[in-house]
């Protein structure tokens, strides 16, 4: 009996392993036939973009005003294709893991500066009168300026797809009450009952308007914002008022190092299901470089790592490394900032860069170890802070 089980157990794990296979190979054909498709819609939608834009520029002859709205109406509708083509591209690249994210000090107003033109471009073709207000002193912010970018882009243009006639759309950014930013997209159009807020966020999900029918899309939009603010350790809230209209906001932490660790642990943390282990290094110069190779070696670890590690400015010039994975297994990872450094390296007009070495602070259980992490690492930096000082003083 005992040999018969054992049997059918083996018999059921080759079934597994072999419908493990399966699934990864369609994962893989459903994310290469996304990017193929993304790939093959970018060309025809940059040719017609172009071209409008050449008509309308008068080219190839004088543009009367009634053509001008037209054509304005076309680069509209390419727009709306290509938004829909970087959803598809950012859902497939989610799904897989693979979507990174490059963590900075960035200025909100330099993010939503940025943006701005083809925000703008959407108001004008609508009609919608559009107002920026960003609060005086309002501190950098800790992001992926690209991605914040593109929820403000998002919530943006779902906010004048929306607007009511004549359309207003407001766009504000403050301190919050917790060490974050506070971006708010706010429209005047006919608001959101309850019991359908919460499920706008779903992905493919739509309000059913009198608009549905010239506004269609994928309904990937919010989806999309919600996972990328929660990428740059930030939340979304929604407030709407029938027949008065929505305001979308989202947070991102500002640019204090014990703030953005406390966030980001809390949020790795966050996995209930597979917590994992957290690994600190210090990323250490071998020796004094240029501003330039500084610079590099920056670039290179922000896109060494994924989503779920960070990299920090330490107060002396050097960084902090923080990894996280499944156990405290860190071959894999140490294996690839080798081969990536080496390919880097060959890349690289300048020469090899500066070397460069890898000393380990320490390595937790994000289950269980969480406010011991943000204690030590909170006190290191404030360590190299006072250090800083005093050589500053001397």
């Amino acid at each position: 009996k005992n040999d018969e089980l054992v049997s059918s157990l083996r018999q059921s794990e080759v079934a597994l392993q072999e419908k493990t296979k399966r699934l990864e190979r369609a994962c893989k054909t459903a994310q290469q036939f996304v990017d193929n498709v993304s790939h093959e819609f970018r060309t025809p939608l940059t040719v017609i973009t172009e071209y409008a834009s050449l008509l309308a520029d008068s080219v190839a002859g004088p543009v009367n005003e009634e053509q001008a709205k037209l054509l304005g109406v076309i680069d509209d509708r390419a727009s709306d294709l290509n938004n829909m083509v970087d959803d598809m591209l950012d859902v497939s690249r989610l799904e897989s893991g693979l979507l990174g994210a490059t963590r900075k000090s960035c200025s909100i107003r330099d993010i939503i500066d940025h943006v701005m033109p083809a925000i703008r471009r959407k108001a004008v073709v609508r009609d919608a009168a559009l107002n920026v207000q960003v609060s005086p002193g309002l501190q950098d912010v800790f992001c992926d300026d690209e991605k914040v970018g593109r929820v403000i882009v998002n919530l943006a243009l779902n906010a004048i797809k929306f607007s009511g006639d004549p359309g207003c759309v407001d766009i504000l950014a403050e301190s919050g009450p917790r060490g974050e930013a506070v971006v708010s997209v706010s429209d005047n159009g006919i608001g959101i009952p309850p019991e359908r807020q919460k499920e706008i966020f779903r992905r493919f999900s739509q309000i059913k308007t009198a608009l549905q029918d010239s506004t269609k899309g994928f309904g990937l939009g919010l989806n999309i914002a919600q996972e990328l603010v929660d990428i740059n350790l930030g939340s979304m809230s929604l407030s709407s008022v029938e027949g008065k209209g929505s305001t979308f906001s989202f947070t991102v932490p500002i640019n204090h190092p014990k703030l953005v660790i406390e966030k980001f642990i809390r949020w790795l943390g966050a996995d209930s299901e597979n917590p994992g282990t957290l690994s600190a290094f210090r990323v250490l110069l071998d020796r004094h470089r240029d501003q330039n190779a500084s610079q590099d070696v920056q670039l290179f670890l922000a896109n060494l790592i994924r989503q779920n590690d960070l990299v920090l400015p330490m107060p002396d010039g050097q960084w902090l490394l923080l990894i996280s994975s499944p156990t405290r297994i860190l071959d894999p990872f140490l294996d690839r900032l080798e081969s990536e450094r080496k390919r880097f390296n060959r890349n690289r007009p300048r020469g090899p860069l500066p070397l460069f070495h890898l000393d380990l602070a320490g390595t937790w259980e994000l289950d269980h170890d969480r406010d011991e992490i943000i204690d030590t690492l909170g006190y290191l930096f404030e360590r190299q802070e006072r250090r800083k000082r005093e050589l500053a003083t001397v």
